[in-house]
């Protein structure tokens, strides 16, 4: 995209050299002609008007094409733009940023303090925002928003024992163990 830019620069470039050359040339020939009829009219002190004509047309011209071109200004911003070095992604990923949006938000503050992205990370401003993200974040996760799963089911001793019949043993054998005394009470 830059060569694309660079390309147009010059070809716009070369373009305003040939017009000045001619706009140059047609200024030599009106001024040359002017001074050759000047001094033939010195004795009659007639003014060529069409050299004059010629003269103003070719500057009313110039100007005409130089108010027509698009002025190219380039603003502080779009001539700093901060790309992520290395460097920058391990300091991203030493501060623990590594969710996309913080990342951008580290990065348009870089832009616009015009610092380097790890000065913008030890900024103050930047570590509340990113604080202030990660807490939402959390709370967000955190808040059930669905009819997900319900609390913990303990099963009961019978259950247990017919899951460990089948070979699904309990996570703590403790609970078979104390399921096989409490069935052994219970028929007596």
């Amino acid at each position: 995209m830059s060569n694309d830019n660079t390309s147009d620069l010059e070809a716009e470039q070369q373009d305003e050299e040939q017009e000045e050359q001619v706009e140059e040339t047609t200024e030599e020939q009106t001024e040359e002609e002017t001074t050759e009829q000047s001094d033939d009219s010195e004795e009659s002190d007639d003014t060529d008007w069409k050299a004059e004509a010629l003269k103003y047309k070719a500057i009313s011209e110039r100007k005409a094409k130089q108010a027509n071109k698009p002025k190219k200004i380039e603003t502080e911003t779009q001539a700093k733009k901060i790309e992520i070095t290395p460097m920058d992604s391990i300091s991203l990923m030493e501060a623990k940023v590594t969710n996309v949006d913080d990342i951008n938000e580290v990065l348009d503050y870089a832009r616009f303090k015009n610092v380097p992205v790890l000065e913008a990370l030890d900024s103050d401003v930047v570590k509340t925002m990113l604080a202030n993200k990660t807490a939402e974040r959390k709370t967000a996760n955190a808040t059930s928003t669905k009819g997900g799963k319900r609390g913990a089911h303990k099963p009961s001793g019978d259950e247990l024992i017919s899951e460990a019949g089948e070979g699904k043993f309990p996570d703590d054998p403790d609970d078979l163990a104390q399921a096989r005394i409490d069935k052994k009470k219970s028929k007596k």
